[in-house]
């Protein structure tokens, strides 16, 4: 996948200085053929992961050759700072931890990190984790500065990659299909988590989601974090989730993404009454999602408040979200919501409203939006300054929604809390005022 996290972070810098300093360390070898007890050499190597992970120290490299491994790998020590332990596929080959015939227990995962920080998990393919209700493909809990990044998970019965209680996490560069096979969580989630960055992740196809099952989920509290570049698509639940719970978070950015075929596109929430504070939602795309594309929304338990600050939703592109009557491009349906900013947004022929706003509260602020197909609807707003003209996009069935020359959208924005490049990287604004939705033209 195409990096589109162009707005680089101190923790995604982890994966630079973490992957730079394995190269003066010890390296090792796993293979199918090979033998424990041997010295876990290229020519003598180990036959299983969990070998190595008994073996390594910080600093050290096991290089997992390809072929089926049935084991559950479980990292027996930490690195440490500029010493990261790495787990890694051989280059050029695609070894697989198969959870076939592994007895799993429940709340685990194939690869289970615990308690251990300084670790980098790298190009490797789990699978098969279905043995029991919670079963995670890898999971990480109470960690720190973890990377996990190029690898692929296939049917889990819980979330392909899960990670709790742990701080300065990088998920970058996933593939995680066949998640949540009626187990809980989401096929990616992060929860009570200090530090992170989720980025340019393929998410698609996932289970049957009957307790669970959303794409992407930063949650229960999670802070300073940044969901980029993924693609979330064809979910039976929503694309990507900021949900608090009961918890304060807060200062979460989620940018340049893609989703499409799912429930709903993106959403942000306070289930359980703990506020959400401090959300950035700009240059994503949502497309042929059944129901909204972005949600404000008031789910949730039976608390009195379900409190959401400060939330802004900006330069998005919104196209064709709802079924037949039913359906919005950007709803706001939470009563407590307060600060919320809808502007510059592009939005194009979905389903019921363009723009919808029931609860009418205070505290909402909606200008400079396209509203292509103004459907005059019960709820719907059209805000200050909109702009009813023709969005003139490219080829939108084939998902390009760049600009063509003659867009009611060029030149129609507002720079106030603009980002400062499209969707492209391309500098915001060029050649003249902002445009509206996720590209500049």
């Amino acid at each position: 996948m195409v990096d589109r996290c162009f707005q680089s972070t101190a923790i995604f810098a982890i994966m630079a200085v973490m992957t730079a300093a394995t190269a003066a360390a010890g390296e090792y070898y796993v293979a199918p053929n090979g033998d424990d007890g041997g010295k876990g050499t290229k020519s003598a190597p180990w036959r299983t992961i969990g070998k190595a992970a008994a073996t390594l120290k910080p600093g050290d490299t096991v290089n997992i050759r390809e072929g089926v491994y049935r084991e559950r790998v479980v990292p027996g020590a930490s690195g440490e700072e500029g010493k990261p332990i790495t787990y890694r596929a051989y280059k050029g080959e695609k070894p697989v931890i198969d959870g076939t015939g592994v007895d799993l227990t429940e709340w685990t995962g194939l690869i289970d990190i615990e308690s251990r920080h300084h670790i980098i998990v790298e190009g490797l393919t789990i699978r098969n984790g279905l043995r029991k209700f919670d079963v995670a493909g890898i999971k990480a809990e109470k960690c720190g500065d973890l990377v996990i990044r190029g690898n692929r998970t296939i049917d889990t019965s819980s979330s392909g990659i899960m990670v709790w209680r742990s701080r300065n996490v990088v998920i970058d560069g996933n593939e995680v299909t066949g998640a949540c096979n009626d187990g809980s969580q989401e096929c990616i989630t992060v929860a009570i988590t200090d530090g992170f960055e989720i980025s340019n992740n393929n998410v698609h196809h996932n289970g049957p989601g009957n307790h669970g099952g959303e794409g992407i989920d930063a949650k229960d509290g999670s802070s300073n974090g940044k969901i980029c570049g993924n693609h979330v698509h064809d979910n039976v639940r929503l694309g990507i989730y900021a949900d608090s719970w009961d918890k304060h978070e807060f200062n979460i950015e989620i940018f340049n993404n893609v989703v499409h075929d799912c429930s709903v596109g993106l959403a942000v929430a306070a289930e359980n009454g703990g506020l959400l504070e401090n959300v950035r939602i700009y240059n994503n795309l949502a497309y042929k999602n059944k129901h909204d594309g972005i949600v404000v929304a008031g789910w949730g338990e039976p608390v009195p408040h379900h409190p959401i600050k400060d939330v802004w939703i900006v330069n998005n592109t919104l196209y064709h979200n709802g079924l037949p009557n039913w359906g919005a491009g950007i709803m706001v349906e939470n009563s407590d919501a307060t600060g919320i900013v809808i502007r510059n947004n592009l939005l194009v022929g979905n389903e019921t409203c363009q723009i919808s706003q029931p609860k009418k509260q205070a505290g909402v602020t909606i200008d400079h939006n396209l509203l292509d197909s103004y459907h005059a609807a019960e709820d719907e707003i059209k805000g200050n300054a909109p702009v009813e003209g023709k969005s003139l996009l490219r080829d939108p069935e084939k998902a390009d929604f760049h600009l063509m020359k003659g867009s009611a959208a060029a030149g129609a924005g507002s720079p106030d809390g603009a980002p400062p490049t499209d969707y492209d990287g391309h500098p915001r604004p060029k050649g003249g005022p902002v445009a509206l939705g996720a590209f500049e033209p």
